[in-house]
C-alpha cells in the first residue's frame, strides 16, 4: 500500500470515529435531558410565583400495578397522605384529600415508549388567602398603628398618607418574596419526587435494557473517552509516514 493510500485510509478511519463520537455525545445529551427537570413554571409577575405548578417525567417501562404502587408509596412518604385514586381506562390519577393543606394531582398514562407522569399543584386558594387575607389584614390593620404614629411624629397629612401607602407596600413585598420562595421550594420537591420514582421504575427494567437506556450513560462516557484516545492514536499513526519521508529526505 502506498503512502497516499495509507494516509487516505487512516483519514477515513478518523472521520468515521468522529462521526461515532458525535452520535455518542448526542445519546448522552438525550439521556441527560430525560433526567433534567423541566424549566421552571412561569411566575405571575404580580405575585412573584406561579399559581399552578406542573412537572413531568417520561419513563421507560409499562404502567402496571407495581409501577403505580411505587408512585403512590413515594407520594405518601413525601406528602403524608394516602390520597384518592381514580382510574379512567389506562389513565390513573392520585390526588390529595386536604389533610396536608395542599392541592396536588398526579396523573399517569401509558404512551408508546413508556410512561408519562405529570404532577400538578394549584396555589390559587393559597395565593388568595395570602395576599387577600394577610396583606389586607396586616397591611390594612396595621394602618391603625402607622397613622397615629405618623401624626405623633408631627408628619403632615400628605406624608401620613405616604407612610400608610409605604406600609401596605412593605407588607405586600414581604408576602410576595415569601410566596416566590414557597413555590420554588414546592416545585423542587415535586421534581425530586419524580426523580425518585424514575430511578425506582428504571431499576425494574431488565439489566441489559437498563444499561442501554439509563446506566449505559456511564458506559457511553467511557466509550467516548476510549474513542477519543483511539482517534488521537490514529492521528499520530497518520503522521508517522510523513515524518519518515521527511527524515529520509
Amino acid at each position: 500500500m502506498s503512502y497516499r493510500e495509507e494516509r487516505d485510509a487512516l483519514r477515513a478511519r478518523v472521520d468515521k470515529l468522529e462521526g461515532e463520537l458525535g452520535d455518542t455525545r448526542e445519546a448522552l445529551a438525550l439521556g441527560d435531558s430525560k433526567r433534567r427537570p423541566e424549566r421552571r413554571t412561569k411566575a405571575n409577575l404580580l405575585l412573584g410565583g406561579p399559581t399552578r405548578l406542573s412537572v413531568q417525567r417520561a419513563i421507560e417501562g409499562s404502567l402496571d400495578e407495581e409501577a403505580f404502587e411505587t408512585l403512590v408509596v413515594e407520594l405518601h412518604d413525601e406528602l403524608g397522605e394516602v390520597g384518592r385514586i381514580e382510574r379512567v381506562g389506562s389513565l390513573r390519577t392520585w390526588s390529595t384529600q386536604g389533610r396536608s393543606n395542599r392541592i396536588v394531582e398526579v396523573t399517569c398514562r401509558e404512551e408508546e415508549n413508556g410512561i408519562r407522569i405529570v404532577a400538578n399543584e394549584s396555589f390559587r386558594q393559597y395565593a388568595g388567602g395570602l395576599f387577600g387575607g394577610v396583606v389586607g389584614g396586616v397591611g390594612g390593620g396595621g394602618l391603625g398603628l402607622v397613622v397615629p404614629a405618623a401624626f405623633g411624629l408631627g408628619l403632615s397629612g400628605p406624608l401620613t398618607m405616604l407612610a400608610a401607602v409605604l406600609w401596605v407596600m412593605l407588607v405586600f413585598v414581604i408576602m410576595r418574596a415569601y410566596y416566590a420562595k414557597l413555590t420554588r421550594t414546592r416545585e423542587d420537591q415535586l421534581n425530586r419526587l419524580l426523580d425518585r420514582v424514575q430511578d425506582k421504575l428504571t431499576a425494574r427494567l431488565p439489566a441489559t435494557e437498563r444499561e442501554l437506556r439509563i446506566d449505559g450513560a456511564g458506559g457511553e462516557a467511557a466509550a467516548e473517552a476510549e474513542m477519543e484516545a483511539e482517534m488521537e492514536a490514529e492521528g499520530e499513526a497518520a503522521e508517522l509516514p510523513s515524518r519518515g519521508r521527511s527524515q529520509g529526505r
